[in-house]
């Protein structure tokens, strides 16, 4: 393992460093937490000489003014070795029971939040913006085929081997179907968002490292796989907010795709939690095939 805080204490030796808690939970990213104020981010694998953080920088620090609910705001980058850090935002991650205790009003708020940060961050800058900062554009059908391309090959379960090409299938002509293109998070997930479990509130939201352009409705995908509540409630305010309509079941869709893609990375590792998460959550959506349609 890396000495990260050597490393940070090598280019920057006027930040005192005492506690350091690694985070090694993420499949591309290792966070150093420092003195419980700060989070460095190393990558977790080592491909190539390009900065793997310079995209999310340029687009967090264009951002800092364009949306109400903090988010990092880089202030070190490294000068060794590729890394990025800032002033971390207080608070845990989600959890189901933080959400199902909220009160009426709390749940209202967390909605809110959500809503219009979905809506701010998809009005902070055109498709063509983003790209011109180098940001990834998503191409959802050329990702199901190198799906299948995997799972196909590997899976015999015939009932599992149905459920993946009906999906993928359904998957395939909705994502035909013309829809918004907008500038996404692309990670909305509970683990990325800072929630305080004393002032029932969020936060602020994190790990900016999958910004791409592409379809709306997959910003929203993270939510239904959480919450189907917490999903309903915050696609109803950004319509509101938006004058847009979405559509539950493409966002659906995106989700269970997504996870199939988790399968499809872990499939030679069937004793692996992520894959026995995915085969429990396929089990779910057997039980609600038509939802939403």
């Amino acid at each position: 393992m890396q000495n990260y805080k050597a490393i940070i204490e090598a280019d920057f030796p006027e930040l005192e460093i005492g506690e350091v808690k690694i985070h090694d939970d993420s499949w591309d990213n290792v966070a150093v937490e420092v003195n419980g104020e700060y989070i460095f981010r190393f990558p977790e694998k080592k491909e190539g000489t390009e900065n793997p953080f310079a995209v999310e920088v340029r687009a967090l620090k264009y951002l800092q003014d364009k949306i109400t609910l903090p988010i990092p705001n880089p202030t070190f980058t490294g000068k060794t070795v590729p890394y990025m850090g800032y002033r971390k935002i207080p608070g845990e991650r989600l959890s189901t029971e933080l959400y199902d205790s909220l009160t009426k009003a709390g749940k209202q708020r967390l909605v809110s939040d959500l809503a219009n940060f979905l809506w701010e961050i998809h009005q902070s800058m055109t498709p063509e913006e983003a790209q011109a900062m180098d940001v990834k554009t998503e191409h959802p059908l050329i990702f199901v085929q190198q799906i299948l391309s995997v799972l196909l090959q590997q899976i015999t379960d015939e009932t599992l081997l149905d459920f993946i090409q009906n999906t993928a299938a359904e998957f395939e002509e909705v994502v035909q179907q013309k829809s918004i293109a907008v500038f996404l998070h692309n990670d909305l997930h509970e683990t990325n968002m800072a929630f305080d479990p004393v002032a029932r509130k969020l936060n602020g939201i994190f790990d900016f490292g999958d910004i791409a352009t592409g379809d709306i409705h997959s910003d929203f995908n993270p939510l239904y796989s959480f919450n189907r509540d917490l999903l309903e409630r915050v696609v109803l305010r950004y319509q509101e907010l938006s004058g847009r309509t979405l559509s539950l079941r493409r966002i659906v869709l995106y989700d269970r795709i997504n996870s199939l893609s988790d399968l499809a990375e872990v499939i030679d590792k069937p004793e692996s939690e992520v894959y026995q998460h995915v085969l429990r959550r396929i089990a779910h959506w057997k039980k609600e095939l038509g939802i939403y349609t």
